[in-house]
């Protein structure tokens, strides 16, 4: 009888939830003992009866932050003929916000499929999020693959916001196949963002009674009982007019000359809170040079085409004779032509030493949203920076809204600069790093350190995981960026320190490098400059001033890519088909083509870029769109030659090759 009354409430459940089409049983989903795992036993884990009314209890017992990872995974459930879907549900309780962006890991949420021989064919990394407190019920949903014969699922986390002693409930974890041919559900997740404020006016402008006009969004209703405008340097309140989620601010009196800094805070129905900061400047813009993007994200300067080719982290050092003014002279010559600089971003000789070299920089500036009197009085007015630095590690570090009001503070003082973030992106079939940051700045800054190990062996996927991240932050611009024009500045690696345990050997920087650009960069950065490891002096990452060898690897390739930056400052053609691969490898670590190329058309001259995302050597054949003609293998001392709208050629593991071809279209 207990049985049967279990049945029908699952049934009567499974209605509730999805409607009578959806009335398969639901199950309720089991986490046994041995499905749990830690991270060096430093978590507990409580199952089934010692959980008392839960599934599942999680508290941290680490000493530090970073050590709380853990998963809980269920038996593997038999899938019945004709299932089509699913829909995975718990809910949680955790004494900390759960916000975590990553997760695809081992020790993440996932919804794990195995062919009938129990081999595993699909695996869907989740991402729960909830607000600390009450009960948040989640939804997943999903498709089952064909050859599906059986089921898992696993709650997880590995994020740094667990703190020891802090718990997570998890109950209610059920289990829904739906039917081939029924509707899957929508998928749910706790509102857990608080509203995003939005400029609907333009500044720098001369016009003193001009209107501020900001925009208020949310996924759920915004409370307008919390809304408030003030006056941050005077603490006074502005009152405003409002038109469905618009506000106009009626200040009262002119707006002062100088910068104007806002505080407008906001709630949604759920509590999610905001205090958004927005300045902007009563004046006249800058008299520097503009800065746009075309619209396929190439960077402008007064209208005119630049390709960056930075360094991050300059600074003075022995090697540079503790002078700029040497290591700009320096960077210019071997082919840079975009700096930075952590530790004197704002300082006179830093950028003076960049304008007289000719060269342009990217600068912090989070204190736009304080009005920052650097920025309004010094900044703005150096026609070298290029771009206003606002993010760094972005998702790990602020919120989409806090972003957006650095971008819109940084355009509403000066007006004439792009905006640029920097952040991994991760996320290779989960939410990425950058999906709900592209409209909040201008440029990203991919960075990809792909070079851990102590050998090459263990760095097999270097130059397959760069690709993977460059097709995934296209792609993710395609997606969210509301179809403006997105520079995309990738940040290589050519350092070791840390968690990295050497540099890239000279074959990998240049492949990892090359596999960028190809891969759709508008850019291209490397981190880091600074010198030799020395932790007793806070020195936690070498740099390309580590050694004489080490700075000639680095120049021999931005020398090479100096002389083709008029070629990637072209706009891109149709693409010929993909490479054959005639031997070795067929597909990168990653499982993607081994090789990938880009044509570019310059000056009368086709160039093809390629490389081999394999760590082993291949043999391939590619494509033209003419029959025959002859080709220089650049820098190689060597030609090629066309017959039949092919040429084959051979690739060392991580080979790049740069081909010229004079004439017309290839």
């Amino acid at each position: 009888m207990k049985k049967l009354l279990l049945s029908i409430v699952q049934a009567m459940t499974a209605i509730a939830l999805f409607g009578a089409s959806f009335a398969a049983e639901t199950v309720k989903l089991e986490f046994p003992a041995d499905g749990t795992k830690n991270y060096e036993g430093k978590t507990r884990i409580a199952v089934g009866t010692d959980a008392g009314e839960n599934d599942l209890v999680v508290t941290s017992t680490q000493t530090q932050k970073c050590e709380t990872a853990w998963v809980a995974k269920t038996a593997r459930l038999p899938l019945a003929a004709g299932t089509g879907g699913y829909a995975f549900e718990f809910e949680v309780r955790t004494e900390v916000d759960w916000l975590g962006m990553g997760g695809g890991g081992k020790w993440g949420s996932h919804v794990f499929f195995y062919d009938a021989e129990g081999k595993e064919i699909s695996d869907r990394p989740l991402l729960p999020v909830c607000r600390k407190g009450a009960f948040a019920r989640m939804r997943f949903t999903g498709k089952v693959p064909p050859n599906a014969a059986t089921v898992a699922f696993a709650v997880g986390k590995d994020d740094p916001n667990v703190a020891p002693g802090e718990k997570i409930e998890v109950r209610g974890a059920t289990f829904t196949p739906i039917l081939e041919g029924k509707n899957i559900p929508d998928e749910i997740t706790p509102d857990i963002r608080p509203p995003v404020v939005r400029s609907l006016f333009s500044a720098p402008t001369t016009d003193r009674n001009v209107t501020a006009r900001y925009e208020l969004s949310d996924e759920s209703p915004i409370d307008w009982g919390t809304v408030t405008v003030s006056n941050v340097v005077s603490g006074k309140m502005i009152p405003y007019a409002r038109s469905g989620n618009v506000i106009s601010l009626e200040p009262g009196a002119p707006w002062p000359e100088g910068a104007q800094v806002l505080a407008i805070v906001a709630s949604d129905v759920h509590g999610n809170r905001t205090e958004s900061r927005k300045s902007f400047l009563i004046g006249k813009p800058p008299s520097t040079p503009r800065i746009t993007l075309r619209d396929d994200g190439v960077t402008l300067v007064d209208g005119k085409p630049f390709f960056p080719i930075g360094i991050y982290g300059i600074k003075r050092l022995a090697f540079n004779a503790w002078d700029y003014d040497r290591a700009l002279g320096d960077l210019k010559a071997a082919g840079f032509n975009f700096a930075h600089s952590y530790s004197d971003g704002w300082g006179a000789e830093f950028h003076a030493a960049v304008r007289k070299h000719g060269m342009m920089s990217w600068t912090a500036g989070y204190g736009a949203i304080r009005g920052d009197k650097w920025i309004v009085d010094t900044g703005r007015n150096d026609p070298s920076i290029l771009a206003w630095y606002i993010g760094d590690d972005t998702a790990r570090n602020t919120s989409p809204g806090r972003l957006l009001d650095r971008h819109e503070s940084c355009k509403m003082l000066d007006g004439m600069r792009l905006t640029c973030q920097a952040d991994s992106v991760s996320g290779r079939g989960i939410k990425s790093c950058y999906e709900e940051f592209v409209d909040c700045t201008d440029v990203f800054m991919p960075e990809m350190y792909w070079i851990y190990y102590a050998d090459r062996k263990g760095d097999a996927r270097c130059v397959a995981c760069v690709i993977s991240d460059m097709e995934r932050v296209r792609s993710d611009i395609a997606k969210f960026g509301k179809g403006k024009p997105h520079g995309i500045w990738a940040i290589l690696q050519f350092f070791h320190g840390r968690m990295w345990q050497r540099f890239p050997d000279e074959d990998e920087l240049v492949a990892t490098s090359f596999a960028a650009l190809i891969h759709g960069g508008t850019g291209i950065t490397w981190f880091h400059y600074a010198g030799e490891l020395c932790p007793e002096r806070n020195r936690r990452y070498s740099g390309i001033f580590q050694s004489q060898k080490d700075w000639a690897i680095m120049t021999n390739l931005t020398t090479r890519l100096s002389t083709l930056a008029p070629v990637f400052l072209e706009r891109t053609p149709p693409q010929p088909k993909t490479p054959e691969v005639l031997s070795g490898a067929k597909v990168d670590p990653l499982g993607q083509p081994s090789v990938s190329l880009l044509v570019k058309r310059h000056s009368g001259a086709t160039y093809i870029f390629a490389v081999n995302a394999s760590p082993d050597p291949v043999r391939a054949r590619l494509f033209a769109d003419r029959p025959d003609g002859a080709g220089t293998v650049m820098w190689e001392n060597r030609s090629v030659k066309i017959a039949g709208g092919f040429f084959d050629d051979d690739f060392k593991g991580f080979g790049v090759h740069v081909y010229r071809f004079a004439g017309g279209a290839l």
